[in-house]
């Protein structure tokens, strides 16, 4: 009986084992081939950790949680992402454009900084290199993109900058996700409560569970129907006045800076009050929003729906000819 239960004891031991081993290579496996794009989780993690500086609080209405760090130098996984002293997003092999340059603030979310691709690929510095201005002078591009950013924050970043950016054209890129406020997906940065830690099995089996929120939460909006119930689709149309509100507050800081407003409308799926809305105050739109085939086609990852160095390459196009219609470039 003692061998038995002996046999028992070895035979659970070794299985325990050989799974706990199984679990642990494929963690390893999931990380080393970045399966689906896991790693984007553990960059923006990285990003909010150790990229973004916490703004004193301000009044509800104008309030900016965080900003850009200057001087910002990080490897990520996939790309590099550096700040000027300023916060800015810029490249390493950047060569700064003269005094004499036409100065364009780019404002928006991640679409504008570009997640994904370094600096010499985003879409912002493709227009910086190849595009002048319509009276000959180059473009000094100005990339105050935030990840996460709605139109309230970047309405309070223009009111912040511009007077010392002092840029002549500002394109605010608008995208269906600003009818999810910032403050409710990152208010737990101003908590004065630290979050609950994790142990060494969470820490140490991030990619897998990673993977198994995804995949919970894409079978969440899979269904179109059903996505509608969740963030930030359940946003709409209810979240509209209050992006309205903002453009209306870029707008006025753009005319007490004397700069030309343009919208960069990247929104998918269409939301038709910002097209009527820039038609009734009289403010360029650009339609540079990607078809769903596309979306698929140009992202970074499964995981990561960003534009790689290809679909920045598109949005570039669509903006350069957006922007000569319109006189702004040559």
């Amino acid at each position: 009986m003692k061998r038995a239960a002996k046999r028992v004891l070895v035979g659970f031991g070794v299985a325990t084992a050989a799974l706990v081993l199984a679990a642990a290579g494929t963690e390893l496996a999931v990380r080393h081939f970045d399966v689906y794009g896991v790693n984007y989780y553990p960059d923006v993690a990285r990003y909010r950790s150790e990229a973004v500086t916490i703004v004193p609080e301000q009044p509800p209405d104008r309030w900016r949680i965080f900003e850009n760090k200057p001087a910002v130098r990080l490897e990520l996984k996939t790309f590099d992402y550096l700040t000027d002293e300023r916060g800015l997003r810029t490249g390493e092999d950047r060569s700064l454009p003269g005094s004499a340059s036409q100065r364009v603030l780019f404002l928006g979310d991640s679409v504008t900084l570009a997640w994904g691709v370094d600096d010499a690929d985003s879409w912002v510095r493709i227009l910086e290199r190849e595009a002048t201005a319509a009276d000959g002078r180059p473009l000094a591009c100005m990339n105050a993109g935030h990840l996460m950013y709605d139109t309230t924050q970047q309405a309070a970043l223009l009111r912040a900058w511009g007077p010392v950016l002092e840029p002549e054209v500002v394109l605010l890129t608008w995208i269906f996700n600003d009818l999810h406020p910032t403050y409710d997906q990152l208010a737990s940065l101003h908590s004065l409560e630290p979050p609950e830690p994790e142990n060494f099995v969470q820490r140490f089996f991030w990619a897998t569970r990673s993977l198994l929120r995804f995949q919970s939460e894409l079978s969440q909006v899979r269904d179109e129907e059903e996505r509608w119930k969740y963030p930030p689709y359940s946003y709409y149309p209810d979240g509209w006045p209050r992006c309205a509100e903002a453009l209306a507050d870029v707008k006025a800081t753009c005319e007490t800076l004397g700069a030309r407003l343009v919208i960069n409308d990247h929104a998918s799926p269409e939301v038709p009050e910002l097209a009527r809305w820039c038609e009734e105050n009289g403010v360029p739109r650009l339609a540079t929003a990607l078809s769903e085939d596309d979306r698929r086609r140009y992202r970074n990852s499964v995981i990561d729906s960003h534009l790689n160095a290809e679909g920045n390459r598109v949005v570039a196009d669509q903006v350069l000819a957006g922007l000569r219609e319109l006189g702004i470039l040559r």
